[in-house]
This record gives C-alpha cells, structure tokens and sequence, in this order.
C-alpha cells in the first residue's frame, strides 16, 4: 500500500494536477515567500507561519514555531527567516556560522549562499554571517546605498545599488563571476548555482557566471519579475503568471528538466538542482522534477498568500 500511495503522489507532483485552482490576481508582495534549499522547500503563510518539507537531516524544516515571518531564504542546508520587526531566525546546519544571526536587528531583506546568510540593512548597510574565517563580514562592512542582495551557491554576493550598478564580492575562486561589476540599469539582483542573475529596468535578463547547460541562454526574455538559477537551467517568471527556462545546449539534459511550460497564475518561483517549484495566487503549490517525492506535503499546503508588509 505504501508503494502504492508513493507512486500515486510521484504522479501528482510530475503533472502538476495539485493547486489548479481558477486564475486569481497577481500579488506583488510574494517575492521571498518561497524558497527552495538541498531537497527541501519552504514557505511563508499570511498569517506570518512557516511551512517546510523535504529533507530535514540538519534541522533545516524545524520551522514550526516560528512566528511573524515575512520573508524566507534557504542555503544547502539551513532555512532563515525576516521578522517583521527586522530580527532575523535561522534553523538548521551551522557549521560555517550561517545561522549565527540572533543578534541582527533593523534587516530590510535576507538571502543565502550554501553556506552563509546576508543581511540588508534598513540604512542601505549589509551584514553578512561569519564564513570562511570572516571573509564576507570584512568585504561587506562597507557597502552603502545598497536596496537588495544576493548570494549564490558557489560564493558570490552581490549587492543592488540604488543607480542599478552593482558591489559584488567573492570568498572563494569558484565563486568568481565575470562582468557582474559592468552591469547597469538593473532593478533586482537574484540567486543563482554558479551564477548571478540581474533584471534590468526594462524587464529583461541578464545571467553571468559558469554554465555548461545553457543557463544564460535567456536572450529575448521579456517583462520578467523574477529570476532562478539551478546548475541544470534558469527559470524566469513573467508578468502575467508565466514561466519561461533557458533550453540546455545538450539535448540529453532535456528529460531531466522540470517541465513548467504549462504553468499559469505564478506569483513566485524557487529552484534547485534538478527541482522547480512555483507558488500560486491562489496560494498553493506547484511541483516538478525528477525526485519530487520529498516534496510531496507541500501541494497540500494552503494560505501562502494574504500576507501584510
């Protein structure tokens, strides 16, 4: 019967026949409403609780108490989550001091790299947490003027500034990503595997860093609003609910992409490796990849919407 159940659910998720529920308005507030980490996903509800499933080996879905959360952020192996009163939370593997944030206070926005959390600053200031002997500390102490931040997964942080140039940093020479210190006109700065993704003021796309799949093959991409990158692809959330990815330069990688050409009403998106998933307005869940059977709790999920700034 177990095995049954198991097929049954895997169905589910590879056709994304959960949450089709009749097209709703658009929320502008779902940015950092989902995020997904290493085999694990997690979600804010509008009342201010967080959902998680998948993967808890380190205690990264221990999010159960949480409470008053507006945004979350997920590394490999650790959740973090802005209060609404600017504190900041984080639960799961520290062994890089990724979640040694108790003490921050007055943080506007957080993101994570695998191994490290950062922290901007209602004054423009970012904080970063204590990886790889306090690299990323002393880089950072010293911007200004900064309105977002990003980390990726391989060790670059970048930071948005206000005239849409960008302060970048790396802690390690895999994390290096050529030209990110050229871009101009950008209005929001993402997350990527072993890249940095920037949407211009114009909504278009710009992708820099190692990627062997294709993963800044976003040419003639238009009126996006939200940017993601896995080591597989990069998916880019149009305006109207849509999703659009980047197609792999090998034909064999084809099958093992999650296929999001169908999905409508999208309000935000999270990735990783070979996983998509995409929160819609109507406040459920969607889920495709190769192994999403982890995932499975979370297209049960309902209130991630509704949420108060």
């Amino acid at each position: 019967m177990k095995r049954i159940v198991c097929i049954i659910m895997t169905v589910i998720l590879a056709l994304g026949l959960w949450g089709c529920a009749p097209q709703g308005e658009p929320d502008d507030n779902a940015q950092g409403k989902i995020a997904m980490g290493l085999e694990f996903l997690v979600a804010v509800k509008g009342d201010g609780t967080v959902k998680a499933a998948g993967n808890n080996d380190y205690g990264q879905c221990d999010v159960e108490d949480w409470r008053d959360i507006k945004q979350v952020a997920a590394g490999s192996k650790h959740t973090v989550g802005l209060k609404k009163d600017g504190t900041v939370v984080a639960t799961g593997g520290n062994d890089n001091g990724q979640c040694d944030v108790e003490d921050w206070k007055n943080v506007k926005q957080i993101a994570t790299g695998d191994f490290c959390t950062i922290a901007l600053m209602e004054d423009g200031t970012v904080k970063a947490s204590d990886y790889s002997h306090g690299a990323y500390r002393s880089s950072v102490k010293n911007w200004t003027g900064i309105e977002a931040v990003a980390a990726n997964s391989r060790g670059r942080v970048v930071g948005l500034k206000s005239d849409g140039t960008v302060e970048t940093v790396s802690n390690e020479e895999n994390g290096n990503v050529e030209g990110i210190a050229d871009w101009t006109d950008i209005a929001q700065v993402f997350r990527g595997f072993s890249t940095i993704e920037g949407i211009k003021k114009d909504g278009t796309v710009v992708v820099e860093g190692t990627a062997k799949l294709g993963q800044t093959n976003v040419e003639g991409w238009t009126d996006i609003v939200d940017v993601v990158s896995t080591a597989s692809f990069t998916l880019g959330l149009k305006s109207d609910g849509t999703v659009v990815m980047t197609k792999p330069v090998d034909a064999d990688h084809v099958k093992d992409q999650p296929k999001v050409s169908d999905w409508t009403d999208i309000v935000a998106i999270a990735a990783l490796d070979d996983m998509a998933a995409g929160l819609k307005s109507d406040g459920t869940i969607v889920v495709r990849g190769i192994d999403a059977l982890p995932f499975a709790e979370a297209l049960f999920w309902r209130g991630i919407k509704g949420w108060t700034k």
